[in-house]
């Protein structure tokens, strides 16, 4: 049997669905899991702990300056985080549905925070 190197779990009210596969993406997992077996389903394999779920925080600002501002003012008064992604995207808002557009730079960041002492 292959190890599971990467699981995805879609949650829903009641049922979860879960998705592992191995270091070559074949599929070594897929199941139906109702929320009261979630934790009893990952601790048979050997997961005492779940991880820390991700955070997800997005800059938006018309000047590249201004969302660099953005960024490093946030990471100054954060004491540390492990960064996951980041993603750059421009595109054309409107601040009213009347107005016209104008160009907008988003940066979103995935990162995960600092454990707790």
């Amino acid at each position: 049997m292959h190890a599971t190197t990467t699981i995805g779990l879609d949650i829903a009210k009641s049922v979860f669905q879960v998705h592992g596969v191995d270091a070559d993406g074949q599929v070594v997992i897929r199941r139906q899991l109702k929320r009261r077996y979630v934790l009893a389903f990952f601790e048979k394999r050997g997961v005492s702990e779940m991880p820390r779920p991700m955070k997800v925080k997005m800059f938006m600002d018309a000047k590249a300056s201004g969302v660099e501002e953005q960024i490093n003012s946030w990471l100054d008064h954060l004491s540390a985080a492990t960064i996951i992604k980041s993603e750059t995207v421009v595109t054309a808002l409107a601040a009213k549905p009347t107005d016209g557009t104008f160009p907008c730079i988003v940066v979103t960041i995935w990162y995960e925070p600092p454990e707790p002492n």
